[in-house]
């Protein structure tokens, strides 16, 4: 399964009466500017509004409005619509004002128990490099005026990386964003299943006995796609053992650099400020430790140090959810604080090793 967008399709199919969600997928092209964004974020009022084609023209297009007396009975193709607008970019702004509208008398009109209209977001993480600070600020707003404001449609922001939390809630509309669901990966009764029912018919490989399965998960966690991965090494060099030491290999070579401070732009920690963290982890006996032990451990600036190795990958900070399995509850302590973990199992083994604690 691609985590997250087949999972949100397969919750918003599970509802009673489905919304038909409109998908900006970030992963797929250029979106690291207002203009590119721009130009899906009117794809989907294209396509949750195709009826309304005259309307989004006069709102889209100023020229139009000549159109407003003689075009009256006039249908106007949404073919005819796609050309007018992409003649030239469309202004964020325009975008916004107009999707605003639509929405308003969109909301109108929905009876109740009818469908939200949804904008899902995939791979937002990549609004974080934006440089155009006053146009991602404008659609952050944007955002919270159809959500909590109005309550015109759902946004769903979805990401794999987990400094994208970090980053709204220290933004300049921090307060009005909070984290919803956070999946993970597979806990390790669900992770066996996969493994066994998905990962291992896939490939030709050696015999796997549950000590074997104790040692690809030690490695791989319940991460689906180190699963598949450390299987078809497997295959390959036909040798469970030499799968899971190549992976651990991978991840050493995090490791090192992240031990190397030096070879980072923007890093803000030290290569002692990198070993007491992985120290930390590593020994813990769920592999993860709650944010303020971290910061307190590392003093002065400790919490911008831990930023700037979530933002680079080199930690990932997780939020307690019921629904997540592949963290014991008892890490995040009674308080349910929010925790710092290594990027994967494999990178939690290759600390180990280089910290002589194995």
């Amino acid at each position: 399964m691609d985590w997250p967008p087949a999972l949100l399709k397969h919750l918003v199919a599970k509802t009673d009466k489905p919304p038909k969600p409109s998908i900006i997928d970030c992963r797929a092209g250029d979106y690291l500017s207002p203009a590119s964004f721009s130009v899906n974020l009117l794809k989907c009022m294209l396509n949750d509004w195709q009826k309304h084609a005259l309307e989004l023209l006069r709102l889209l297009v100023p020229s139009s409005a000549r159109l407003a007396g003689s075009a009256a009975g006039i249908e106007v193709s949404l073919d005819y619509l796609k050309r007018e607008l992409m003649q030239e970019p469309t202004p964020l702004n325009t975008i916004i004002e107009a999707y605003s509208k639509m929405a308003k008398e969109a909301k109108q009109k929905r009876a109740p128990g009818d469908p939200w209209p949804v904008i899902i977001i995939d791979e937002a993480n990549r609004l974080t490099a934006w440089k155009d600070e006053e146009s991602l600020e404008q659609l952050l707003a944007f955002f919270v005026y159809l959500t909590k404001e109005e309550q015109l449609a759902h946004v769903v922001l979805a990401t794999s990386d987990t400094f994208l939390a970090e980053w709204l809630q220290s933004g300049p509309v921090k307060q009005q964003f909070r984290l919803r669901l956070e999946i993970g990966n597979l806990g390790a009764d669900d992770a066996h299943t996969y493994f066994i029912d998905h990962v291992l018919p896939t490939f030709v490989h050696p015999p796997c006995d549950e000590k074997t399965w104790a040692r690809v998960y030690s490695v791989c966690g319940g991460n689906p796609g180190q699963l598949l991965h450390c299987a078809a090494l497997a295959a390959a060099c036909r040798d469970w053992e030499q799968s899971c030491q190549s992976l651990v290999r991978e991840a050493a070579v995090d490791i090192s650099r992240a031990l190397s401070p030096s070879t980072w732009d923007g890093a803000a920690w030290t290569a002692d400020d990198c070993r007491t963290v992985l120290h930390m982890i590593a020994s813990s006996p769920h592999a993860a430790v709650s944010v303020a032990q971290l910061g307190a451990a590392l003093g002065l600036d400790g919490s911008k140090k831990l930023q700037s190795m979530n933002k680079l990958n080199l930690l990932l900070r997780r939020s307690y959810d019921p629904l997540a399995r592949d963290i014991d509850a008892a890490a995040f302590g009674p308080k349910k604080q929010d925790v710092y973990t290594l990027p994967s199992a494999a990178h939690v083994c290759a600390a180990r090793v280089e910290l002589d604690l194995e």
